[in-house]
């Protein structure tokens, strides 16, 4: 039994409960709730892969009540935390590989579709990528200055949780009550770790301070939400201070000693914290950065040939740009070449949509004289990277700006990507001559 099991743990049965969720569309065996490791038997006729999909959506729900919220799924674990304890996250993980397996043995990837077969491998990877990192998940901050329940809990009732009625106001009430058992179980787990050798750096522990007493008082941003979302609900004056009162007497008696415990744990933390930044410190730091550099770069590659392939890479672009100073007649250093230099939008920002416009590929780095004549269409990049100039460009100014309009330049090919960027560039911007009524 996990030493950090709370007195009353379900995530046992609720294990069983999701396996027998992928078990009930004939994906998977009722032997997998005992032996997840062993093969699953076939899928029965006309069971497909978007439903053992969907199968598994369902069972990862049913150990997740956060989950069923982001979804706007509200039902009886509306009141509910997700499960911290370290049995929790051994029955997630138990599905996943107990579904990949399942999966395998069900379906042949030679047999599906083409989008099919790539949701088939992006599960078995994801599956594979999961398990290799599992032992070292007790390496990982339990409070830092970006993640933690000190400040992720009351974000997400503030921003995930609803109160359209008054059960929904309840709900939220019992979710701070629950704040309590919840923020000391990880304090507890916290200071289990950092006994290990686990925590953070000093400088880690007064960005969670600030976010900790950020909430220490009664009126706090979570106190605040829910006096304005039950402000709002249509009932009458008494049932509103019902409920506001609820929601103050929780966090006085749950939430804020919990905060204040937590506080204390972290303040004896900083105290002993480690100067030193980086996972090589930790007692596992070596076999932990070695299973996080596959997994981040999905190759067998060590740290130290990584760092090779990337100077010998960088020595490459860097002659490439040479090159290009030599064709362009820049006079001047490889840093001031690339200060020179423009990103420039293939489908321009005001086309774009947000994803378009941070996207790498819809990008070009040109001289600004290039940039300037092709951001306004006087020239275009065909896909094969031979420079077209539009036939409405005076060729003498054409000329003058570095582009000989009698003989453009090749810059070499684009990536498919980078192509239907161009495409839309020469459709849309580039100046034909129909533009004149040619």
């Amino acid at each position: 039994m996990s030493h950090r099991r709370f007195a009353a743990r379900p995530s046992t049965a609720i294990l069983s409960t999701a396996l027998v969720l992928l078990a009930t569309a004939g994906c998977t065996p009722a032997t997998v709730a005992t032996a997840p490791q062993s093969p699953a038997a076939s899928a029965p006729a006309g069971a497909d892969l978007a439903q053992f999909f969907d199968n598994y959506d369902e069972a990862q729900l049913s150990l997740s009540p956060q989950g069923k919220a982001y979804r706007g799924i509200r039902d009886a674990d509306y009141g509910k935390w997700n499960d911290p304890s370290d049995d929790a996250e051994v029955a997630s993980h138990t599905l996943r590989q107990a579904t990949a397996a399942a999966m395998r043995a069900s379906f042949d990837p030679a047999k599906l579709s083409a989008e099919e077969a790539l949701s088939f491998e992006l599960f078995n990877a994801q599956a594979a990528r999961a398990e290799r990192l599992f032992p070292f998940r007790e390496d990982e901050y339990i409070f830092d200055q970006m993640n933690g329940a000190q400040s992720q809990m009351p974000a997400f009732l503030i921003n995930i949780h609803r109160v359209a009625n008054v059960a929904e106001a309840e709900a939220y009430v019992e979710r701070i009550r629950g704040m309590g058992p919840v923020l000391d179980a990880l304090s507890a787990e916290s200071a289990r770790r950092a006994k290990k050798g686990v925590q953070p750096p000093k400088w880690v522990y007064a960005y969670v301070i600030s976010d900790i007493e950020n909430l220490m008082k009664p009126d706090n941003a979570v106190i605040e939400d829910i006096g304005a979302k039950v402000g709002k609900l249509d009932i009458d004056a008494g049932e509103k201070t019902r409920l506001t009162d609820a929601a103050k007497a929780a966090w006085a008696e749950s939430a804020g000693p919990a905060y204040g415990r937590l506080l204390a744990e972290m303040k004896r933390q900083q105290a002993v914290a480690p100067t030193q930044d980086g996972i090589w410190r930790l007692p596992d730091g070596k076999a932990y950065y070695a299973a996080l550099l596959a997994n981040y770069t999905t190759t067998d590659m060590t740290a130290a040939q990584i760092h090779a392939l990337g100077l010998s890479e960088v020595a490459r672009i860097h002659g490439e740009m040479k090159k290009i100073m030599a064709q362009v007649g820049f006079k001047g250093t490889l840093r001031e070449f690339f200060e020179h230099l423009r990103a420039s939008h293939c489908k321009p920002w005001r086309d774009a949509s947000n994803e378009e416009r941070l996207d790498g590929e819809n990008g070009l780095l040109l001289t600004p004289n290039a940039d300037h004549l092709f951001d306004r269409g006087f020239i275009a990049f065909e896909d094969n990277g031979q420079v077209v100039v539009s036939p409405v460009a005076d060729r003498p100014s054409i000329q003058r700006m570095g582009i000989d309009p009698r003989s453009p330049p090749n810059v070499g090919t684009f990536s498919l990507r980078q192509r239907d960027y161009l495409q839309f560039h020469r459709e849309n911007v580039f100046l034909e001559s129909k533009f004149l009524g040619g």
